[in-house]
C-alpha cells in the first residue's frame, strides 16, 4: 500500500477551482552526491528526477483535470495545474514517490547576490 503524501493547509482550505500545485517527490540521497564533480552531481539529480517523476507525469496525463506545468530537477518537484471540478488533490497524493503537495510560490534572486536585498545601487559607499 502506498503512503499518502501530506497536503499543505493552504491547498485544502482553498475555494479556487484552479490550483497550481507543487508535488514534492523523494530527494536524491546525499550520499549519492558525495565526492562527485559538479557535472556528475547534476547528472545524478536530473536522472533521479526523471525516474522518480515518471509515475506522477503518467497519472497527471490520464487525469482529465490535471496538466503538468513544469518539472523541477533540483528540487525534484512537479508543478501541476488542477481543475478541482475534475481532479482532486487526493488523485496526486497516492502516487508513488510523492511526499507532499504545496501551493506554488515565487522565488527571486537578490539584485547583488550578497543577501542584503539592497542591490548594487543602494547608496552604500
Amino acid at each position: 500500500m502506498t503512503d499518502q503524501a501530506s497536503i499543505d493547509d493552504a491547498l485544502v482550505s482553498s475555494d479556487d477551482r484552479y490550483l497550481t500545485v507543487v508535488a514534492r517527490l523523494s530527494p536524491v540521497e546525499r550520499s549519492a552526491l558525495a565526492g562527485k564533480s559538479q557535472s556528475s552531481a547534476v547528472t545524478t539529480l536530473r536522472d533521479h528526477a526523471a525516474q522518480s517523476q515518471q509515475s506522477l507525469k503518467q497519472v497527471a496525463g490520464r487525469l482529465d483535470g490535471a496538466s503538468v506545468l513544469n518539472s523541477l530537477w533540483i528540487a525534484n518537484a512537479v508543478a501541476l495545474e488542477l481543475d478541482t471540478d475534475r481532479a482532486a488533490l487526493d488523485d496526486i497524493t497516492g502516487v508513488s514517490g510523492v511526499e507532499r503537495l504545496h501551493a506554488n510560490f515565487e522565488l527571486r534572486a537578490h539584485a547583488d547576490g550578497d543577501g542584503d536585498g539592497r542591490g548594487r545601487n543602494s547608496g552604500r559607499r
